[in-house]
């Protein structure tokens, strides 16, 4: 992954072998190139949304973050109440809609994994 600023980023790879999709107890790590770790925990659990997949981690010290992934290799990693606050804006505007399914599974996985119940913002 490229960051803002340019800095290449990597991040594990799943015991799959690929980027695409982690398994819940898989450790996952972001590095520098020169191999400093930046982040380092175990994925708590992934939802698949539309052509992008986003999952949820614990981090070694505790605090849980999200990150996403889509198809063309796009990588996000954001505080986990970021991503629970969009995916309860998105399930209370349109809950029933098959391409949002993957935010109701996140919606779930932030409350019964991650025990974060947020307030639905007006707009994400």
């Amino acid at each position: 992954m490229l960051t803002e600023v340019g800095e290449e980023l990597h991040v594990s790879l799943s015991a799959e072998g690929t980027v695409w999709r982690f398994r819940q107890d898989e450790p996952w790590t972001v590095t520098r190139v020169d191999g400093t770790v930046l982040l380092s925990g175990t994925v708590v659990q992934e939802a698949g949304l539309w052509e992008q997949a986003i999952g949820f981690v614990r981090l070694d010290d505790g605090r849980p973050v999200a990150y996403s992934f889509d198809i063309d290799s796009n990588w996000n990693v954001y505080p986990a109440e970021e991503m629970c606050r969009l995916a309860a804006y998105w399930a209370e505007r349109d809950g029933a809609s098959e391409v949002l399914k993957g935010f109701l599974d996140v919606r779930a996985i932030c409350t019964e994994e991650l025990g974060i119940t947020p307030d639905v913002p007006e707009t994400p």
